[in-house]
């Protein structure tokens, strides 16, 4: 835990702060190679099987209401780094290694949700500008596409949250794997 006399929004701040950067780092490093594996429908195909894999291991995890600290930030910015790779799930990383880390689904629920705001933010911006600068899509068109995206995210949020508090996460592993399988497969 931090020994500083920050306030629990401050330190909140400074955690979020630092489970974004290993994403940020990794994401800018190898933003071209990441690009590339886009490109390959069985890449994501068995990355959505390594989701599935992680995800249904989750469920065997013991919670014991930890609190954030520097170590279990950076543990999960890591976890969310790797969820750069196209096919991983980037909340399925963040709750998972949450709960790896002894934290309640709640608080994993709740952190990896704050967590993906710099990072989907800018990570957008970022395509934003890239789409821009190739005249492919106008600006009312790319809005259109992130507000849109932003509700079913919130919707898909919402039904993860429903799972992990039935205790019933490892659901949405089986469906990544099921999902990955056929992409391998067909």
């Amino acid at each position: 835990m931090l020994t500083l006399d920050e306030k629990p929004t401050q330190k909140l701040l400074i955690f979020i702060s630092i489970a974004t950067l290993p994403a940020m780092i990794i994401g800018f490093v190898f933003r071209h190679k990441i690009n590339n594996l886009f490109e390959s429908v069985n890449s994501v195909g068995y990355a959505l099987c390594v989701t599935g894999v992680v995800l249904i291991f989750s469920s065997t995890f013991n919670n014991n209401d930890r609190k954030h600290s520097l170590f279990s930030s950076a543990m999960i910015g890591l976890a969310q780094a790797v969820a750069i790779i196209p096919g991983i799930s980037r909340s399925g990383m963040t709750i998972t290694a949450s709960l790896f880390l002894g934290f309640s689904p709640k608080e994993s629920a709740k952190f990896s949700f704050l967590l993906s705001i710099p990072i989907i933010f800018g990570a957008g911006l970022l395509g934003i500008l890239g789409l821009q600068n190739e005249n492919t899509f106008s600006l009312s068109v790319i809005l259109a596409a992130f507000f849109s995206s932003f509700l079913v995210g919130i919707l898909a949020l919402r039904a993860l949250l429903k799972l992990l508090e039935l205790g019933k996460f490892y659901f949405f592993g089986i469906y990544c794997i099921c999902i990955g399988l056929v992409s391998i497969f067909i």
